[in-house]
């Protein structure tokens, strides 16, 4: 694998538009379990690429959905199942604690067990399970560990309101 490098885009998303559409369409089976769109990465807090050479290889970003900071890493398949996922996520959640947000999710298929892997090796821990879906917080400070432990207390209560809704 030639070297790789990792770019904050956060302030150049429009600058860099045009190689991300073309890094989305290109994949395939890794977004079996994701919808992944252009567009959707466009509106994120954070966006850091991975190039190799000046091909985007990776995209780890932090979008904002229902009052939530959310995180989504997308790399290509070949690049997948060395450490470099791992990585790569990271440098994100290094940029987030430098950004002082607390606490970051993911929600995951639970058949989606590459991602789940790769969570939980970056510091993930689940807070619950709707259906199918695994939702996963990383704790970035006490204030995140807090908030962990009042959201897995809490997740419980979903479930009856889901039940309700019925």
């Amino acid at each position: 694998m030639t070297e790789t490098f990792f770019i904050n885009i956060t302030h150049k998303l429009s600058e860099y538009s045009d190689q991300i559409d073309s890094f989305v369409r290109k994949l395939d089976s890794e977004k079996e379990f994701f919808n992944l769109t252009a567009e959707r990465i466009m509106r994120c807090k954070l966006v850091i690429i991975a190039l190799n050479k000046s091909e985007i290889i990776g995209i780890t970003a932090l979008e904002k959905k229902y009052g939530f900071v959310r995180s989504l890493t997308m790399v290509k398949k070949d690049y997948q199942g060395s450490g470099f996922g791992t990585r790569f996520k990271s440098n994100l959640l290094s940029e987030a604690k430098e950004k002082k947000y607390n606490i970051i999710m993911a929600v995951l298929d639970e058949n989606n067990i590459k991602s789940l892997r790769h969570n939980f090796a970056t510091g993930y821990r689940i807070g619950g399970k709707r259906g199918n879906l695994f939702y996963m917080w990383n704790p970035l400070n006490t204030k995140g560990l807090f908030l962990y432990y009042l959201i897995k207390t809490l997740f419980p209560i979903m479930k009856v309101v889901d039940l309700v809704r019925r």
